[in-house]
């Protein structure tokens, strides 16, 4: 089993700010002083760790905070104890806050069985299972069916539904890897591909929804459909981080008038909040027709889907806004800035009637069996200054910012 390594640096003001992840064998890869290596000019120099429930709560089995310094003075004197410990507050998100919903699971020693509880349903499931088995065999395939499962694994591969594609890919990734000594129950690691990606965040974000309530059968059925998926999956990403930030959600099921996706209230805070998502349709992925332009051709055009989502604002709560723009995943930072700043040079801040604005690139299925060597997602949260109905908290925004930092993994929960 590998271990999730989440990466932070202290600014010179002592802001934790998100770096990456990466994956080790073991949770004691790093300690305090170790170098990670110089990159730009500077070295990054571990200052702490966090492991534990501290940790998972961000969505990572470890949480290593770094200081950039000049290479060679490893050992110069950085930051005290209390200016790390202050910066250690800020990263380490308030489970009064921000904490998910707690998992429910014990071994059944005398079975050899491990015992999961989900929302009203009890799982009976084989201790040598991993937690990501678990999750593509109850949160994932209960949700879609047995009978629609076995509907489409009959169909040609060009023609089946994207998440059977991708459960295809994740059972060969583990073909390709296992060791050729591999005895039953042993478990292995294999690289994740964009499909295996995407097929673990679809299954972890429903484990999450499935955790608070039952998923409106209307939804289900978009899911299981070939032209409305997208939009679907990129609803059920969203609700999940409210949820995993401690909202609890009111799916809106009647349409006759402005209806938002969902309303998510979160008792600790106090906030409610009206959430749209939309989706970005390219020709070539999530079963649109055609080819995908070249690169340089491909624009974050989302335009026309914000003035959309604007008409389903219900009026009466803050109204937040998630777009993605479903775009091939960059390879660095300065890459996701190009449509990062395309979006910004067409909203400056003057929305009045949108709370939050969250852009996002949700594009591992581009990759398809690619090795996914970029895991961090793409986003852009944006706070209208002039907003009409603000959020109450800004804890809803940080809490966000840092479920949107580790989307893509489902850390292990077992």
């Amino acid at each position: 089993m590998w271990i999730n390594y989440g990466y932070f640096v202290r600014l010179p003001n002592g802001v934790p700010v998100a770096a990456g992840n990466d994956f080790g064998p073991t949770e004691d890869s790093y300690m305090p002083g170790d170098s990670m290596g110089v990159k730009g000019g500077k070295e990054a120099i571990v200052i702490a760790v966090v492991k534990g429930n501290a940790a998972k709560r961000n969505g990572f089995d470890v949480m290593v905070l770094l200081e950039e310094r000049e290479p060679g003075q490893r050992s110069a004197a950085g930051p005290s104890p209390e200016e790390i410990d202050a910066s250690l507050r800020a990263l380490i998100s308030d489970p009064a806050l921000t904490s998910a919903p707690q998992t429910i699971q014990t071994e059944w020693k005398a079975q050899n069985k491990r015992v999961v509880a989900i929302w009203n349903g009890v799982h009976i499931r084989p201790i040598a299972e991993t937690f990501h088995e678990f999750l593509v065999a109850v949160p994932l395939k209960d949700t879609f069916g047995e009978a629609w499962y076995k509907q489409e694994i009959s169909k040609a591969e060009s023609e089946c539904h994207a998440v059977v594609r991708w459960l295809r890919a994740f059972r060969q990734e583990g073909q390709e890897h296992k060791p050729l000594n591999h005895k039953s129950g042993e478990v292995y690691g294999a690289p994740a591909t964009g499909a295996t990606t995407e097929l673990i965040a679809l299954a972890n974000d429903l484990y999450m929804l499935l955790k608070v309530n039952r998923l409106p059968e209307r939804l289900v059925e978009r899911l299981r459909n070939y032209n409305e998926f997208q939009g679907a999956r990129y609803e059920i990403a969203i609700a999940a981080a409210f949820v995993k930030c401690g909202f609890e959600l009111e799916w809106i099921e009647d349409r006759t008038g402005p209806h938002p996706e969902f309303i998510a209230r979160n008792k600790q805070t106090g906030e409610e909040v009206a959430v749209e998502t939309k989706s970005r349709r390219r020709p070539g992925a999530l079963h649109q027709p055609g080819d995908l332009p070249p690169e340089d051709e491909l624009r974050a055009d989302v335009d026309r889907l914000y003035r959309e989502a604007l008409k389903q604002d219900p009026g009466r709560v803050p109204f937040v806004v998630f777009l993605d723009v479903n775009l091939p995943p960059n390879t660095s930072t300065a890459e996701a800035a190009k449509w990062q700043q395309e979006i910004v040079s067409r909203w400056q801040g003057n929305e009045q009637q949108v709370s939050l604005l969250g852009f996002t690139n949700f594009g591992w299925h581009h990759m398809k069996d690619k090795p996914n060597q970029l895991r961090t997602p793409e986003f852009l949260l944006s706070v209208p200054n002039l907003a009409v109905r603000p959020l109450r908290t800004p804890e809803t925004i940080v809490c966000l910012k840092r479920v949107l930092d580790a989307y893509g993994v489902a850390p292990n929960e077992y």
